[in-house]
């Protein structure tokens, strides 16, 4: 998604940056590995597909790839970098790419956001009609067109065995 390519997010254990070619080698060594495979249903690329996927990942307005990096290794591996290099200022996002550079070796693992529109007949419970019909029954009495109700599936990974089962997800 290209809203978020240069957003990070950091949190007190991990910090997540956009998925860019950058991370490429290191993100296609995961997906060779038979349990990570297994564990996301995915199958083997070659590292001409994951680029054309990184690349349509990135355009996908309905798609968001965050890289998850770990705090950890990061103090350890990378003292200069900032204690939150999610800094906002102009500066800051000049200097991305070389963040990007700088914590590769912080890779764990990666966030899939997918957005879709939410069908009528996913609508199985009570609370979710009810606020379906609200929404319809605002949106007629001020003659607008209905808002599109939209799904969410976050998909987690953990690709670094060092990291699974810490309570990172």
């Amino acid at each position: 998604m290209k809203s978020n390519y240069e957003l990070s997010l950091a949190g007190g254990r991990c910090i997540l940056v956009p998925y860019r070619p950058e991370h490429l080698p290191n993100y296609h060594r995961w997906m060779q590995d038979p349990f990570l495979l297994d564990a996301t249903a995915s199958e083997p690329l070659s590292m001409e597909e994951e680029i054309t996927m990184q690349k349509e990942w990135r355009d996908d307005e309905h798609k968001c790839t965050f890289i998850i990096l770990a705090r950890d290794v990061l103090h350890g591996q990378c003292p200069d970098v900032p204690p939150c290099p999610c800094d906002d200022s102009p500066n800051e996002r000049s200097s991305f790419p070389k963040l990007v550079e700088q914590t590769l070796q912080c890779m764990i693992g990666d966030i899939n956001l997918f957005l879709s529109e939410e069908e009528e007949e996913e609508i199985d419970d009570e609370e979710s009609f009810r606020r379906q019909q609200h929404l319809q029954n605002i949106t007629q009495q001020v003659e607008m067109k209905p808002p599109e109700l939209t799904q969410a599936e976050l998909d987690l990974m953990i690709a670094e065995s060092s990291h699974r089962r810490k309570n990172l997800g």
